[in-house]
C-alpha cells in the first residue's frame, strides 16, 4: 500500500530512551534535555513496583513524555501501575498485552495512539515478561500474546492507522533486538525504540514494502556504559518526503549523556524531602562494573544486609550465606554520603520480600555453575551469582570449584568439597528467585513450609543495615575467584 499524501513536517526531532527503572537519578537532567524535542518517546520499564520514587517519576514524566512501551517491569507493578497511569496521565502502549479479567489497567494499556503531525505509535510488551516477572495478586492477569499473534496484531494496528490518514508510524519495542527486524519487514513502520536487552542499537532494515525502517535503542556499547538509570538517551533527527517515508540519507541518531545537561528542579518539587536525607557513610564511594559478568562490590554489600537481616530477625537457625541475582542490582554508591534515594535506586524492586529456606551442596553447586555457563549465551541471564559469607572460583571450562561457607571473619567454615550432594546448608535469597527464574530451577521453592519469608525487601535491608551496623562487613574481599 502506497502510504496517503498527507504530510505535515519535513523533520521530527524525536528523543528515545528505555530501561530506566525508578531510577530518579538523571530524571531531573533529563527533563532539561527535552526543550527542544517534537517527540520524547520509551522503550519501555519506567516503573519498577512500589520503588519509593514512582511518584515523582511518574510527575516528571508527564511533563515530557509522549508514550512508552509496557515494559515487564511496569506491567510486574501490576495494579500499582494503574494508578501511576490515571494519576499523571500517562500514555502506555501494549498491542500484545491481554488479560484474564478485566480491571482499570486492562482500560489503560492501549495498542497504539495518534499524535499530533499524522503521528501514529504502536507497542510491544516482552514476550518473556511471565518468565521474568514476579508473578503475584496484584498482576496475575496480565498475559502476554505469542510472537506470531503479535506481529499479526501489529499489522492490523499498522492498516488502522493508515486507515487513519497516519503517514509516520513509530513502533516501540520492549523486547530486545532479536525481535526488530522481524516487525521491521511488516511494513508502514518508520521507526522502531527497542528495549529490554539494555543493548544499543542504531541501524537501518526494509520493509517488505521496500520502505526504510529506523531502528534505535540505548544500552550498553563500546562507547558507553549503561546503568538503566536513564544515564543516556538518544536523539533522533528525522526526514520525512512528501509521502511520509523517511530520507535515510538525512537522517541522524546521537547518543547523548544525561549528565550534560543542568537540572531542572522537577525532581525536589515532586520527591519527599527525607528520602535525600543521608542515613549512612561508606569510606568511599562505590562505583563498580556489570554484576553479570563479574564480582561486584555493590551487590556484595546487597547481600551482606540481606543476610545480616534474615540472621536478625530469623524465628530458627540463622543462615550460612546469601544469594543475590546481579539484575536486582542496578546503580552504585556514587557518593561516600548514603540516602534512601540511592538505596532504592541500589536494589529498587521493593515488592520483592527475602526468604531462608534449605538447599543441598548439589542444588548450590548446580546454580552457580548456571549462572557462570549463562555469561557465555546470547542474551545473559541471569549472571553470575553475588553472594555473601561464601566464595567460589570459576575455572577455565566455567564450572566452579572452591565453594566455601565462611564464617564472619572471612575464614571457611565449611569446604563443600567434604559433603556429599544432599548435604542441606542454609541460604538466603527472595521470593522473585524461588519462582525459579531465569532456569534457576533448583532454587525453586513451591511451599511456603520450605521458606521462612520476610517481611523485607532487599532495598529495606540493605537501608537498614548501613543504618545499624556500626562495622559493614569487607565488602572489599574478593568472593567470586
Amino acid at each position: 500500500m502506497i502510504k496517503p499524501i498527507s504530510f505535515c513536517s519535513t523533520k521530527l526531532n524525536v528523543v528515545y530512551f528505555n530501561d530506566m527503572h525508578s531510577s530518579p537519578a538523571n530524571i531531573d537532567r533529563f527533563a532539561s534535555a527535552m526543550q527542544d524535542s517534537d517527540l520524547v518517546l520509551s522503550g519501555g520499564d519506567l516503573f519498577v513496583g512500589k520503588a519509593v520514587s514512582n511518584p515523582a517519576i511518574g510527575k516528571i514524566l508527564q511533563t515530557c513524555m509522549d508514550a512508552s512501551a509496557a515494559g515487564n517491569h511496569d506491567l510486574e507493578c501490576g495494579q500499582e501501575l494503574s494508578q501511576l497511569l490515571s494519576g499523571n496521565n500517562l500514555k502506555m502502549l501494549g498491542v500484545n498485552v491481554s488479560y484474564s479479567k478485566e480491571t482499570a489497567l486492562s482500560r489503560q494499556i492501549q495498542s497504539s495512539i495518534i499524535l499530533d503531525k499524522n503521528i501514529g505509535v504502536i507497542g510491544v510488551a516482552p514476550f518473556d515478561y511471565e518468565d521474568l516477572a514476579f508473578i503475584n495478586d496484584s498482576n496475575d492477569f496480565i498475559k502476554i500474546e505469542p510472537v506470531q499473534k503479535t506481529v499479526d496484531l501489529v499489522k492490523q494496528e499498522v492498516e488502522k492507522l493508515e486507515k487513519q490518514g497516519v503517514d509516520k508510524i513509530f513502533l516501540l519495542a520492549h523486547t530486545g533486538k532479536e525481535y526488530y527486524e522481524m516487525f521491521a519487514k511488516i511494513g508502514g513502520i518508520d521507526v522502531i525504540i527497542g528495549g529490554h536487552d539494555h543493548t544499543e542499537v542504531d541501524s537501518w532494515a526494509t520493509s517488505d514494502r521496500n520502505e526504510p525502517v529506523k531502528i534505535a535503542a540505548t544500552g550498553g556499547s563500546d562507547k558507553v556504559r549503561f546503568d538503566g538509570n536513564l544515564n543516556v538517551f538518544g536523539r533522533l533527527k528525522l526526514y520525512f518526503d512528501d509521502f511520509g517515508v523517511l530520507v535515510k540519507q538525512k537522517c541522524d541518531n546521537l547518543i547523548e549523556q544525561t549528565q550534560n545537561y543542568p537540572c531542572s528542579g522537577l525532581l525536589g518539587k515532586f520527591k519527599p524531602a527525607d528520602k535525600a536525607a543521608v542515613i549512612a557513610k561508606l569510606p568511599a564511594p562505590v562505583i563498580c562494573g556489570d554484576p553479570l559478568i563479574q564480582e561486584n562490590k555493590v551487590a556484595n554489600i546487597v547481600a551482606d544486609s540481606s543476610l545480616w537481616y534474615v540472621n536478625t530477625h530469623t524465628k530458627g537457625e540463622k543462615a550460612d550465606f546469601s544469594f543475590v541475582n546481579a539484575g536486582s542490582i542496578r546503580d552504585n554508591f556514587n557518593t561516600k554520603e548514603v540516602t534512601l534515594d540511592d538505596t532504592a535506586n541500589i536494589a529498587p524492586f521493593d515488592a520483592v520480600l527475602l526468604i531462608k529456606t534449605n538447599l543441598s551442596k548439589k542444588q548450590i553447586i548446580d546454580t552457580l555453575n548456571w549462572c557462570v555457563e549463562s555469561t557465555t549465551l546470547p542474551k545473559i541471564s541471569p549472571g553470575l551469582m553475588q553472594v555473601s559469607g561464601l566464595e567460589y572460583k570459576i575455572n577455565d571450562d566455567l564450572t566452579v570449584s572452591g565453594v566455601h561457607i565462611l564464617d564472619a571473619d572471612g575464614s571457611i567454615k565449611y569446604d563443600l568439597d567434604d559433603f556429599d550432594d544432599d548435604k542441606e546448608f542454609v541460604c538466603v535469597y527472595d521470593t522473585f528467585l524461588a519462582t525459579g527464574v531465569a532456569g534457576l530451577k533448583d532454587l525453586k521453592k513451591d511451599n511456603p513450609c520450605e521458606m521462612e519469608i520476610f517481611d523485607c525487601s532487599r532495598q529495606k535491608a540493605l537501608s537498614e543495615y548501613l543504618q545499624n551496623v556500626p562495622k559493614i562487613f569487607d565488602y572489599e574481599r574478593a568472593r567470586i575467584k
